[in-house]
């Protein structure tokens, strides 16, 4: 037991010397993995690196972010095109592409008042930070990439309601409205209560429209659901990223534990990677190009069923 402390403490102490502080976060889970044989020697050392790239990546974004101080978290999937026919939708969606930062050209934005310049400039802000960081989202790129698309959180659903006790706000509010062909306009109930804010919009006429969250995928909401995409990562690394984007703080900590107690539990019951088409890697290892591809799993093979193409 001494002599495994007096190890640990050295591997500490060099760590951070090299200033490879990202490994320590996610060592011991690593460790166990290792020693129950989920990992190799050359795996172990690739998940620590991998570990401390997306923690070197977070801590920029961060930084990026809070040095831009925007004036709002805005996204181009929360931007209503419909809101003027004049407005060049296809040459907004075309500057999301980011083509023009590769280039190192500048963007301006000319308009009358009130059109969304300020709403544009921000999101292409927001895309430009995050791109080259490997987390861009899928959903982010869908929406990049395809017109009138929408993205719906359940974050904003469960909002100051429950963790994953939302399934009639999401039915009722949101998903039946569209398969009625009728635009969005949901306030939840703790939104009201609390004195929130905005609504939970999605303007009529979208062409995609995205559920994105934990608990999307459940038996209850299938019958309005078209497809399901899961995105799966690795849990050590998803718990970092989310203790980190929650502030990192001991708060933090028991946030994500309360959060895991819930989400587990109802993973194994629901099983919603079952359900799915495809199958994202959200920490993948293999190279790719994270602004304009996605790793994917080979074709799913279901019971009764022939083998996929």
């Amino acid at each position: 037991m001494t002599a495994t402390t007096i190890e640990t403490g050295a591997l500490d102490k060099a760590l951070r010397t090299l200033k490879l502080s990202g490994m320590l976060a996610t060592i011991e889970a690593r460790l166990a993995q290792a020693r129950a044989g989920e990992l190799g020697h050359i795996e172990f050392l690739q998940v620590l690196c991998e570990d401390e790239i997306s923690r070197r990546q977070a801590t920029a974004i961060h930084r990026r972010l809070r040095s831009a101080r925007f004036e709002e978290q805005a996204t181009l999937e929360g931007f209503d095109f419909t809101a003027s026919p004049k407005l060049p939708a296809a040459q907004i969606r075309d500057l999301a592409a980011l083509r023009w930062l590769h280039a190192g050209e500048s963007v301006i934005l000319y308009g009358p008042v009130g059109v969304g310049k300020s709403h544009v400039a921000q999101a292409l802000g927001h895309l430009a930070i995050r791109h080259g960081s490997g987390k861009t989202t899928v959903s982010d790129r869908i929406c990049a990439a395809v017109p009138a698309a929408a993205v719906v959180r359940t974050d904003d659903v469960a909002w100051q309601h429950s963790i994953l006790g939302w399934t009639d706000l999401l039915a009722d509010g949101v998903l039946r409205p569209l398969h009625r062909g009728e635009p969005v306009n949901f306030r939840p109930p703790a939104w009201r209560e609390r004195s929130r804010e905005g609504a939970i919009e999605v303007p009529a006429g979208r062409e995609l429209v995205m559920v994105e969250g934990v608990g999307a995928a459940r038996r209850e909401l299938m019958a309005l659901l078209d497809v399901v995409v899961w995105v799966q990562s690795d849990m050590v690394e998803a718990e970092r990223r989310g203790i980190e984007r929650d502030g990192g703080d001991e708060a933090a900590v028991s946030f994500w534990h309360l959060w895991m107690a819930e989400e587990l539990p109802f993973m194994e019951e629901q099983r919603p990677w079952e359900r799915a088409a495809f199958i994202v890697a959200g920490t993948p290892l293999l190279p790719h190009d994270p602004a304009s591809q996605v790793v994917i799993a080979g074709p799913i093979r279901r019971p009764g069923l022939p083998p996929g193409p």
